[in-house]
């Protein structure tokens, strides 16, 4: 609960010091799950668009009551999901999107993450897997639109002695990101931030 309440501030500080949230109108978040994190930060701070949820499994609509904006749920693989957005938001998903790719497909969720120590950024064949995300994520948004994507450690990554490979997730995203006319426009130990170069 209490991690839970530092997350949702760490995503309040930065929509209230980005202001990102004041020129979108519609949202897609990827790889959500059962999480509402996003939904009720958008509550929070009085969101009036449209929020779509894009999983692969069965995601239960939310149960916050009195929000503004209309919600979505999409039960469809991300390389299959077809939409535009003025934000994409993975928030701790492009980890998860990595590691299911990483799958020998008969995985559950815990041995799924365990793939995360498989994450090697000097291989090509890793980053391949990178550039197919960004290549998806592109065709997902609107022209002015930007990615967010928020990732940190979490005490699994200590168990796995993944730190070090979760710390340098956001860093190898945003060089690799370049490549794809993909310019960081934000940047924090927690958050990276992109949009299209014009």
């Amino acid at each position: 609960m209490f991690k839970e309440l530092i997350r949702l501030m760490y995503w309040i500080k930065f929509f209230s010091t980005t202001g990102y949230l004041n020129h979108a109108y519609t949202i897609t978040e990827i790889g959500a799950g059962n999480s509402n994190r996003i939904q009720k930060i958008l509550k929070l701070l009085s969101f009036r668009g449209s929020y779509t949820s894009v999983d692969c499994s069965d995601v239960r609509p939310s149960s916050l009551t009195n929000v503004r904006f209309s919600t979505n749920i999409v039960k469809k693989d991300y390389f299959q999901y077809r939409g535009q957005s003025d934000l994409l938001i993975f928030d701790h998903s492009f980890d998860d999107l990595l590691a299911a790719m990483l799958s020998d497909g008969d995985q559950n969720y815990s041995e799924l993450m365990n793939n995360i120590r498989l994450f090697d950024y000097q291989d090509p064949q890793f980053v391949n897997k990178i550039n197919k995300i960004f290549t998806t994520a592109k065709t997902l948004i609107t022209p002015n639109a930007r990615i967010i994507i928020s990732n940190y450690l979490t005490k699994y990554d200590r168990l796995r002695k993944t730190t070090n490979i979760t710390r340098q997730l956001l860093p190898q995203l945003s060089q690799i990101a370049d490549s794809h006319n993909l310019q960081t426009d934000y940047f924090s130990n927690r958050f990276l931030v992109l949009k299209k170069v014009r």
